[in-house]
């Protein structure tokens, strides 16, 4: 046996050592009992998200701990469920008084732990539940076993759920989309090699050179069946068409109801996969195979997928679920709906998730934006005497005036209405700034806000180039009303350098709020730009030459209202208020 350890009976201590010393910004851990916990647990109002089970399988569960996935997790021996005193502890130390979730692998050891860990909290005034990951389709039935196993599954469901105990879901919400996750989840693994447990010093099982195990969970057991090596376009097909191909699947399952502290027997049913479907699609590596491998899996997966009508929105490709140094992949498949997709590219950020939805994922909530839009317009109000000066300059001095009044309007309107959706927000703003703010400006400004409610619908949440979509297609509606153009000293000359520097920031896989402050600061040179123009658009252009060697009032106001915005996404100590 050749590992990186000390000593057998040290191994799992010395590794949680190491986590504690790589990620204190993340994590606080303890060793006795051990389990690990978020570093600002507990986090107040939220519901805190509780997994854990045998290590070995890293970075499951502890590198999930931390924004947008777990709170805490209880790490056992290797491949040892963990102790219920683990859990007990660990639920007490993150628990915020919103309730404790649960969220437990459906292998034996696991639960039996969970269950008494559940009837612990319980007793402790903490309000808790439980939610069952059973989405391995090698076990083809639960009626003379102990029910198919948790596998990759538990990786989707701790994602999903976490972003929507960050967006403040309630216990039994939080339980509802939990459920429906495992509900349309299937899984299934291959093995082409074994793996070397410690305490056991030896492979669990042996293949020969020319076999593969099929069907294998992650304990290091054996699978479904043996066959003969195949190519991997073959093994890939195999578990894609088990997947896919497997029939409802029903199960008696238990969860625990807080309000009685009794256990509570649900009948679940997995429904099949079906043409027209949105999946996830999860290729995860066993601990051994190394991530190019895992990229010719999902060649081949996504054309089969394509085969069946199914379309792959979000995948996830990575070593993530493992089994040791098993040499081998797994195959997850979700079913998935808007509400999924949402929570699945919530902000996130632990010791292990995926690099590009920590970077690339983050949704801006509709909060963000009205707390975007009421930023707007104290920054405008704070502004409103220079827009004047600039106006006075080359117009009738009342662009000050107008745009802070409408935008002051539009704070007052969103306050009164909090909880829209996107397209209703942006739809409210544009309808309050066209009855308020009045001519040539209320026009555009309206126009563009109405614009933009068209292209985002009624989410709650919008991804970094779903705003600029929304941006875009206003900044389309002013030139459309205006019939302005790049160079021409209007509000266009702002808005069109900024969203072409936001798009690129953004396909560059930069942070929002980093591609947003660069938006901004495109927006300012933008909107300096036009001092050397000769108006050819607005009431300025009747001055002609004269307009010249002044700065333009509507892409000053533009370049605020998108400063505005970088400030709404950005650190507080980055936000500013005048122009200087």
């Amino acid at each position: 046996m050749k590992k990186l350890i000390n000593t057998v009976d040290n191994v799992v201590r010395e590794q949680m050592e190491g986590m504690a010393l790589a990620h204190p910004d993340l994590l606080r851990v303890s060793l006795a009992p051990k389990y690990i916990v978020r570093a600002d647990a507990p986090v107040a109002g939220k519901v805190a998200l509780l997994s854990g089970g045998g290590s070995g399988h890293e970075p499951m569960h502890g590198g999930f701990v931390g924004q947008g996935m777990l709170d805490g997790a209880c790490p056992g021996e290797i491949f040892t469920a963990p102790t219920p005193d683990q859990m007990l502890a660990c639920g007490l130390e993150v628990n915020s008084g919103a309730g404790v979730l649960l969220i437990v692998k459906n292998y034996t050891g696991d639960v039996l732990s969970f269950e008494t860990a559940a009837e612990l909290l319980h007793a402790e005034g903490v309000a808790v539940r439980t939610v069952l990951v059973d989405d391995d389709v090698a076990v083809k039935d639960s009626l003379y076993t102990a029910g198919r196993r948790g596998v990759g599954g538990a990786v989707i469901m701790e994602k999903i759920a976490g972003g929507a105990a960050e967006a403040g879901y309630d216990l039994a919400r939080l339980v509802g989309l939990a459920r429906r996750v495992n509900l349309n989840t299937r899984s299934m693994g291959m093995a082409l090699t074994s793996c070397i447990v410690p305490a056991a010093g030896k492979p669990t099982f042996t293949l020969g050179e020319a076999e593969m195990e099929m069907g294998v969970g992650i304990h290091g057991e054996p699978g479904q069946q043996r066959m003969a090596l195949a190519s991997v376009d073959e093994i890939t097909t195999l578990l894609a068409n088990e997947i896919i191909g497997d029939g409802a699947y029903t199960r008696v399952v238990h969860e625990f109801e807080p309000a009685t502290g009794e256990w509570v027997e649900l009948t679940l049913v997995n429904e099949p996969f079906q043409p027209g479907d949105r999946v996830l699609a999860f290729v995860n590596s066993m601990g051994g195979t190394p991530v190019s491998e895992l990229y010719a899996v999902y060649r081949k997966l996504a054309a089969i997928c394509a085969a069946h009508g199914l379309t792959i929105v979000r995948n996830l490709i990575g070593p993530y679920v493992t089994s040791l140094e098993m040499q081998g992949c797994s195959i997850t498949l979700t079913r998935m709906d808007d509400e999924m997709l949402r929570c699945w590219d919530a902000p996130v950020n632990t010791p292990a998730a995926p690099r590009h939805l920590m970077e690339r994922g983050a949704m801006i909530t509709t909060a963000q934006l009205e707390a975007w839009l009421q930023r707007a317009a104290a920054l405008l109000d704070e502004n409103r005497e220079y827009l004047t000066e600039l106006d006075a300059a080359i117009g009738d001095a009342d662009h000050g005036a107008n745009i802070a009044r409408g935008f002051s309007a539009v704070a007052q309107k969103l306050a009164a209405q909090p909880g829209q959706s996107a397209s209703a927000l942006f739809k409210t703003t544009g309808m309050t700034l066209m009855s308020s703010v009045g001519g040539a400006s209320g026009m555009l400004y309206g126009n563009f806000f109405l614009k933009a409610a068209g292209v985002v619908g009624d989410q709650d949440a919008l991804r970094g180039d779903e705003l600029l979509a929304a941006l875009e297609a206003g900044r389309d509606g002013i030139v459309q009303r205006g019939r302005a153009a790049l160079g021409d000293k209007t509000m266009i000359d702002a808005w069109t350098p900024a969203l072409l520097v936001l798009k690129a920031a953004l396909a560059a896989g930069q942070p929002a709020a980093t591609a947003f402050r660069a938006c901004a600061t495109a927006a300012e040179q933008g909107m300096r730009d036009t001092l050397p123009l000769q108006a050819r658009k607005g009431r300025a252009s009747y001055l002609g030459e004269r307009s010249v060697g002044h700065q333009d009032p509507g892409a000053t106001s533009s370049y605020l209202i998108l400063r505005a915005l970088a400030d709404t996404l950005a650190a507080p100590s980055e936000v500013s208020k005048t122009i200087s």
